[in-house]
């Protein structure tokens, strides 16, 4: 401790960090500290005093407060404390030595906080390599060191709700993490993760068949991956009944258990839904499951264009890591499902893939997650890698997606020990190519209007002649019930499956046949498809000459020359197609030996 006059200066020196604070007596002779604190690191200097204030941002106020040192304290041997008005607290602390030394400080605020912001200087001679809104990078005497925080800008450090750590530490270009770096891991290879997926499937189907009590994600999850290996009827069967009679089903596993009329209204509340949210015009909405489809289906809405613009202009500091997944991830769905959608969210990409970047870390050829200093979850870090996985393979960036397998297969690897919950919610982040998962198809546009389904067949096409006659064809298994909710259906004179007309009935579901009910007030078609063959033909009727066509197609049909073809041996008819005598079916889809 330094004395001068009345003034004492107070040094301390923790590694390479120098503090300096300042005391004064006041007219009592008591000791007072002044407000003063300088803390200096190689190169790099906070400061908080009269002139440059620590200042706090707090909610509902328009302007910011100055703070005031109070006390300051050394906990221990490498940092030091210093509490200032209005409850904030700074610490630093050094870890490391030598050139590793790195200087860590850590904020604390009061709750009704928004941030703080620190004052810092470069030392005179530094030059300023690259600099970002949370990256300054310094080249001082020929090495070069990083500065890391939420939010830099204007000569401060900002600590606050996007993260109160910020990091000053020796930049080593040979040990930064880069996915190029990463790419030559063995676990970077696309057949470690098909082992790794593999292993995640069975270990989901094992979980499901010792748990009594499921949630619905927990069984839809179950029916998908079983009706994968060719088990369809027998993962329908194996889910309680006590879940297919509850409460808690909505429209996700409608494609299973019908109740249509029920679950449709779930259904039609999230596309509802899905309009507020876009509405709303925030990044959050990217991580909607199914909100690429509702935007797919408004292309031309402002709402879906300006959610997208707002999309393509994030920056590394205004989003979070899993924001960033979930943006990337939505991207590569536009790439497949509406190329000039995709194009207004592209710009965003590159930021999307530097934010992410900067929150791995790589040791023991696997990858870490960390934001802020804490790790990702498992679920986070399977949204992040395959958000990766998609871009790299969609943009032809190698070195991109075997990352994303990098880290699929470091948080995957251990999926055994994983409770069904969790092997669930993992599935349709992780499987895409499973049509069985229940999922929304666009059919097409007739009149502007979308036409979709909600539905786990592998295919649909719509096709409307112009005549009076639309078709649609499902592609599902032969001898399987599936069920579906079209929309954007208009009302028709008369619908013919199996080439037969049918009528509509409120107990199509409880009919050993396929069947159906129309909802004309949102063109909704509830359908239950029993299939004589994989692909099955629905054709609605909207004129006479159509209805004509499709009665005489009942009774013969012609070859290109005009020829009669010999029909084949008359079906038995459908039950939903008879006059009366309906036939019940059995609890339960019919097993392959016994459907017609």
């Amino acid at each position: 401790m330094l004395q001068f006059r009345s003034d004492s200066v107070i040094s301390e020196r923790i590694g390479n960090l120098r503090i300096s604070l300042a005391e004064t007596k006041g007219d009592d002779g008591a000791t007072v500290l002044k407000n003063r604190m300088t803390a200096s690191f190689n190169g790099i200097t906070f400061t908080a005093d009269d002139t440059h204030p620590l200042t706090l941002a707090v909610r509902g106020e328009r302007g910011r407060r100055n703070l005031a040192l109070m006390s300051w304290k050394k906990p221990n041997s490498r940092s030091c404390e210093f509490a200032f008005s209005e409850g904030v607290s700074l610490s630093f602390a050094v870890s490391g030595s030598g050139e590793g030394e790195r200087l860590t400080v850590h904020a604390v605020l009061p709750e009704n906080a928004d941030d703080v912001r620190l004052h810092y200087e470069i030392m005179s001679g530094a030059a300023v390599v690259s600099e970002t809104d949370t990256h300054v990078q310094l080249d001082i005497r020929n090495s070069r060191w990083e500065f890391e925080a939420a939010e830099i800008s204007g000569g401060t450090v900002s600590f606050g709700g996007r993260g109160t750590v910020a990091s000053y530490s020796y930049y080593d270009a040979t040990k930064k993490f880069s996915f190029e770096n990463t790419s030559r891991f063995a676990s970077a290879e696309r057949s470690v993760y098909s082992t790794t997926i593999a292993s995640f499937k069975q270990n989901l189907i094992t979980a499901f068949t010792s748990q009594q009590d499921i949630t619905e994600q927990e069984a839809v999850s179950f029916v998908a991956a079983m009706s994968e290996r060719g088990r369809y009827n027998d993962a329908i069967n194996a889910v309680p009944s006590s879940f297919r009679r509850g409460v808690q089903r909505t429209y996700l596993s409608s494609p299973y258990f019908d109740s249509l009329a029920t679950m449709n209204r779930s259904l039609e509340q999230q596309m509802s839904g899905f309009r507020d949210i876009v509405a709303q015009n925030t990044i959050d909405a990217f991580a909607v499951s199914g909100i690429v489809d509702y935007m797919c289906m408004h292309p031309a809405s402002n709402a879906v264009r300006t959610l997208l613009s707002t999309g393509a202009a994030v920056g590394a500091n205004s989003i979070t890591v899993s924001q960033a997944a979930s943006v990337l991830s939505a991207y590569d769905s536009f790439l497949a499902k509406n190329a000039e959608l995709a194009s207004i969210l592209h710009p965003a990409a590159q930021v999307c893939i530097d934010k992410i970047t900067e929150a791995c870390s790589a040791e023991n050829e696997k990858i870490t997650i960390s934001e802020n200093g804490a790790f990702v979850s498992v679920i986070q870090a399977a949204e992040i890698g395959d958000a990766l996985v998609r871009y790299g393979r969609a943009s032809g960036e190698v070195a991109i997606e075997r990352g994303g397998y990098v880290i699929l297969n470091s948080y995957l690897a251990e999926s055994a020990s994983f409770d069904l919950r969790t092997l669930a919610s993992l599935y349709p982040i992780v499987v895409h190519d499973n049509p069985y998962y229940p999922h929304f198809a666009l059919l097409g546009f007739d009149g502007g209007n979308a036409v979709w389904a909600w539905t786990c067949a592998a295919n649909m096409t719509y096709a409307n002649d112009g005549r009076g006659t639309v078709t649609v064809t499902i592609d599902f298994p032969q001898s399987y019930t599936h069920y579906v909710i079209i929309n954007g259906i208009q009302r028709f004179r008369t619908i013919y499956i199996y080439d037969l007309a049918f009528r509509t009935d409120p107990r199509f579901e409880t009919y050993n046949s396929s069947g159906y009910v129309y909802r004309a007030d949102t063109n909704t078609l509830l359908l239950k498809s029993r299939h004589k063959s994989q692909i099955e033909t629905i054709r609605f009727i909207y004129s006479d000459a159509a209805r004509e066509a499709a009665e005489r197609r009942t009774l013969t049909e012609t070859d290109a020359a005009g020829n009669v073809i010999a029909p084949p041996p008359e079906p038995r008819l459908p039950a939903s197609a008879l006059p009366e005598g309906n036939i019940p079916m059995s609890t339960g889809n019919a097993s392959p030996e016994s459907a017609e």
